[in-house]
């Protein structure tokens, strides 16, 4: 079922983006140097898009929390081609993890080759490799899903003019990208702006060449800050509000 025309996929770009972010972030810094977060998005984004697909709101469920799934879905399979271990390895590793954990709480000491091989039942020597692929072990929280509002930075001591100015800004900002501009406009705006995606990867998720997809942000931004314009918005009015 093809509900990709129903559902306005702007809605959720960010959505998506947030959540590629957030996963790159959870990864081990040995990770980070393997991993390119173009890419992750990239992904995030057609876990998006499959889920549009495959929606059906006859299920009862929102397309938030459906398209949460196929996200989730598709940053686990991408970051699982990037480990190098194999299902047996990765098991070595997390029963590492678990007989270090067992010995910090027990004895409250850092965990010895022999301890660690006396828990396990296995020999030092294995104890040493296994810690050798610990070091390439890509590893990502597969708990429950985390609050997407819960986990975004709360702002101290705001000032409430400030907040207020806030919210009507984006109330017309929100407007303006749905009334101003026309679906692709706002794509690439979304892609652009929110995920600080290449040229050419926002051209490639949209399945377009790179001098449409140029030329379309070109237009979205004149438009945009049009819109704001004749609602009474000036640049030097955004830059002071959102500054930190």
């Amino acid at each position: 079922m093809d509900t990709s025309q129903i559902i306005n996929l702007n809605d959720y770009y960010g959505f998506a983006i947030y959540k590629a972010k957030k996963v790159f972030k959870k990864l081990p810094e040995r990770a980070k140097n393997k991993i390119d977060l173009n890419e992750l998005t990239q992904e995030s984004l057609i876990g998006l898009m499959k889920a549009a697909n495959k929606y059906n709101p006859k299920k009862g469920a929102s397309f938030a929390t459906f398209s949460a799934i196929y996200i989730d879905g598709a940053l686990k399979d991408y970051l699982r081609k990037q480990d190098p271990l194999t299902q047996k390895e990765r098991g070595k590793v997390k029963a590492l993890d678990r007989a270090e954990e067992k010995i910090w709480q027990t004895h409250f000491m850092e965990p010895s080759v022999s301890g660690l091989a006396e828990v396990l039942g296995v020999s030092e020597n294995e104890v040493r490799k296994i810690q050798r692929l610990k070091k390439t072990f890509l590893s990502l929280d597969e708990n429950g899903q985390t609050d997407f509002t819960r986990e975004l930075p709360a702002l101290k001591n705001p000032d409430p003019q400030a907040e207020i100015a806030k919210k009507e800004l984006w109330k017309d900002m929100n407007e303006c990208l749905k009334n101003a501009l026309k679906h692709y406009e706002r794509a690439v705006l979304s892609l652009r702006s929110l995920g600080e995606l290449t040229l050419k990867k926002t051209a490639q998720i949209l399945g377009m060449d790179i001098n449409k997809a140029h030329r379309l942000e070109k237009k979205a931004r004149g438009k945009m800050k049009c819109c704001l314009e004749n609602k009474g918005w000036e640049v030097t009015d955004i830059i002071e509000i959102f500054a930190e």
